[in-house]
Parts: C-alpha cells; structure tokens; sequence
C-alpha cells in the first residue's frame, strides 16, 4: 500500500506499509531533493506497542534545530523532542536524552551496488540514548538522525514494533548505519534508506529498508 504524504496531512499508518512522500512538481532539479518532514510540518499518526502517537514535525530556523512534538492521542499527554543539529545532541522537554557522533565505520553488508538503485550517499553514527525511553522516543531519534524523508512511521514500517521495543529496552545505543539510494522513473525521483543498527555487544539489527517517492 503506497501512502501520499503533503503539506500539511494526517495520516494513520501500520508497520508494513510502504511510504510515499509528494513534493511540488518543479522540484524536480537535483538528485539531492528530498522533502524535509521538519520544514513542511509533516504530521502523523502512528501505533506502537497498543498505543497510538500523533507525531508533528518542525523546524526552528532560528537554532537550526528539528522538533519532533509526540503526543499520546488517547492521554493527551504531550513531549518535544529537540535534535540541535549543531550538536547531535536529542532534548527531551529539556532535558539530554540521546547524542549521536559521526562514526567512519561503515560495515560492506550495508552498500550494496546496482543498476536499478543509484547510491547517493552513506552514513555511519554511533547514536545512544537514556536508559528507559520510551519506544516512541527512540523511533523519534533515529528517525531524526536519518533527517528529511524519514518519519518515525517510515522507521517503524521497516523494523516492526516488536523489535523497535526491544531495542529501545535492551541496550542504550550502538552504531546506527545507513545508505541512501534514488532512481527515476517517468517524472518522479524514488528514494530508498537501507540501515541497520548494532548493540554494543556486536549484535545486529537489519538490514531494514525505507522507500518513498517525490512526485
């Protein structure tokens, strides 16, 4: 199922859905042009583990920082989740709750050539979080450290809730990998994440794959 995303939506969405972004028709330039969730103010609702989370995302130009406000739709009961840019560090209703650090260890398994998926770029962060986040707020951290196209929705169709919880319960941070790929097809540029993340006792999870469109 593809799910159309524009300025500004609501959309509920499940952990197997694959996820279709629309941006304007002259956007259409340059291989780099993703749309940035944070700067058009992207809204959804996702369900994790039985519950269901409205995610609104925003950008503050001022600070050159992401804001991710989640709120519990059936408490009402609201977060801000800050990534200061500049810093790498994750503000939770103010207080540090996540860093990540850039990280030149990018493992083969995850750069996987080909003529159909052009490589854009990769990327390998060591990413760690407080002890006891909610699986919410993971979502949203790794999330923001993909930037622009991925929604927290768009990571948990790739993982699965199951195994978003426990890696948000078992551990406290690892290397977070990724690689982004594009193709062309008719007028529209098709954009797929590939990443994976390890525990610091070497296990692995993913490859998981993200996919969405601008058309």
């Amino acid at each position: 199922m593809l799910v159309k995303i524009k300025k500004p939506v609501l959309v509920v969405l499940s952990a197997l859905m694959i996820f279709t972004f629309t941006a304007p028709s002259f956007a259409k330039s340059s291989v780099d042009i993703e749309q940035d969730i944070y700067i058009n103010n992207v809204q959804e609702n996702v369900l994790i583990q039985d519950k269901e989370y409205s995610y609104k995302y925003s950008y503050n130009s001022a600070s050159n920082d992401n804001i991710t406000y989640i709120t519990d739709t059936q408490t009402g009961q609201s977060d801000t989740l800050i990534h200061d840019k500049e810093t790498g560090i994750f503000y939770l209703n103010g207080q540090k709750v996540a860093e990540i650090k850039d990280d030149l260890d990018i493992p083969t398994q995850i750069l996987r050539a080909g003529s159909y998926w052009k490589h854009i770029s990769n990327s390998s962060t060591y990413i760690s979080w407080k002890k006891g986040l909610a699986a919410a707020v993971v979502a949203g951290i790794i999330a923001g450290a993909f930037g622009k196209g991925a929604t927290v929705a768009a990571v948990l169709g790739s993982v699965g809730a199951s195994t978003l919880g426990y890696i948000s319960s078992s551990f406290v941070g690892g290397h977070l990998y990724w690689t982004k790929w594009y193709h062309v097809n008719l007028l529209n540029y098709h954009y797929k994440i590939d990443w994976a993340i390890k525990a610091p006792n070497g296990k692995r999870f993913g490859t998981y794959y993200i996919q969405y469109t601008l058309e």
